[in-house]
């Protein structure tokens, strides 16, 4: 079993190297993404399919 601390090294890993579908994969189902109102991206969106469309996708991803 992997505990949040090794769980969290292997999202930051994985974004670092460009591997998106990892990092959504260590997302929870349910995951809240919030991003300040008022920027070009501002949003609360749930579910890691929202943080690719509305986040990732936007910025480059």
């Amino acid at each position: 079993m992997t505990n949040n601390l090794e769980l969290a090294q292997n999202v930051y890993k994985a974004f670092a190297k460009g591997d998106i579908p990892a990092v959504l994969a260590g997302f929870a189902e349910d995951i809240r993404w919030v991003e300040a109102e008022g920027g070009p991206y501002g949003g609360i969106f749930i579910g890691p399919e929202a943080v690719l469309d509305n986040v990732f996708m936007k910025l480059g991803g």
